[in-house]
């Protein structure tokens, strides 16, 4: 059965009707398989809206047995969160569609909106966070290719008001560290973003990667490439002086890439003047989506925070995976 979950309240309605709720969570696989110890066969959902099952089972939702009339209550996607499957599923829903639910997200307006604690709220982001960057940490997102164009760029996640203060060291390895004064230490990010074909007439989202680099040398910088770009992409860049290597780099076998590289001065121009297709602007706004949807989901660039990990990699895996739906986005999570 095709979902209709894009807004608040369809996602809503479908969980309220308990013939629904129950085929939704059957379609997206949110629980995994639950087998009778009495009769070792496969039990099935049910929900019941008795007062006793409810001060049982928070949501009526239960797994029971037809051969013996076992019920064992559900665990939700994530555990330890000490909420339902039914909040759990709304729960995400809120986080994922952040800025259409709220534009100004309070914890404990969500957590009464859905009749939940504020704490679940939070367990549920912090998982579904946690989540994300381990399966982006066991899979390297590899972009461009032959016929494709690739545009790379470095940037800062640090903050200055008005463009005044201290630039400080680098982070060391990714991780947020600070100095003797407690004062925060900046990062650099590396990145890079496909661009659409002319003919290209899909609304499949571009692909990108961001990686947290200790510093933007030659030799870190040709390591990222070779792990996410692969080989025979045109690629674009600014006139960074690490980048002067591209077309001769060879993989770790000694095998030329066939990197087709071109360059934009951006000391005198944002797009190339002699070929005007040849500008890094998509990564350079990319910068800028990263930046926002950091500062929105509780990340100051210049605060004592050593969750920017968490928040680079979620913003990876949103942009690479294009608008999930809130089955397909826990799907992926649990499986």
């Amino acid at each position: 059965m095709l979902w209709t979950e894009e807004s608040q309240t369809a996602l809503w309605d479908i969980l309220k009707k308990p013939t629904l709720c129950l085929q939704y969570i059957n379609d997206c696989n949110i629980i995994q398989p639950c087998i009778c110890i009495k009769c070792n066969k496969p039990m099935e959902l049910a929900m019941s809206s008795a007062i006793s099952y409810l001060n049982m089972y928070a949501d009526g939702i239960f797994m029971k047995c037809k051969c013996f009339r076992c019920k064992v209550q559900l665990k939700p996607p994530y555990d330890d969160i000490g909420t339902n499957v039914i909040n759990v599923i709304k729960l995400v829903w809120s986080h994922w569609n952040r800025k259409e639910y709220k534009e100004v997200l309070q914890y404990n307006s969500v957590s009464k909106d859905i009749g939940c604690r504020e704490k679940a709220f939070t367990d549920v982001i912090q998982a579904t966070r946690n989540r994300i960057l381990e399966i982006q940490s066991h899979e390297i997102t590899q972009i461009g290719g032959k016929g494709c164009i690739v545009e790379i760029d470095e940037t800062f996640m640090n903050k200055r008001k008005q463009n005044v203060g201290r630039m400080l060291q680098n982070a060391i390895g990714g991780e947020q560290v600070v100095d003797q004064n407690e004062k925060p230490i900046q990062y650099w990010i590396f990145g890079g973003v496909e661009r659409r074909q002319v003919d290209d007439q899909s609304k499949q989202p571009l692909k990108g990667f961001y990686v947290m680099v200790q510093k933007r040398d030659r030799k870190t910088l040709e390591a990222e490439i070779l792990k996410h770009i692969r080989p025979g992409t045109m690629i674009y860049s600014d006139m960074w002086h690490s980048y002067n290597n591209i077309i001769a780099m060879r993989d770790h076998n000694g095998i030329w890439c066939h990197y087709n590289h071109f360059s934009v001065n951006h000391k005198r121009n944002f797009v190339n003047p002699v070929l005007n297709n040849i500008h890094t602007q998509n990564i350079e706004r990319r910068w800028g989506d990263l930046k926002q949807h950091c500062k929105r989901r509780g990340y100051r660039t210049g605060g004592v925070n050593s969750s920017i990990k968490q928040r680079v990699s979620e913003y990876e895996f949103k942009r690479n995976n294009g608008v999930l739906k809130v089955s397909q986005l826990i799907k992926k999570l649990v499986e």
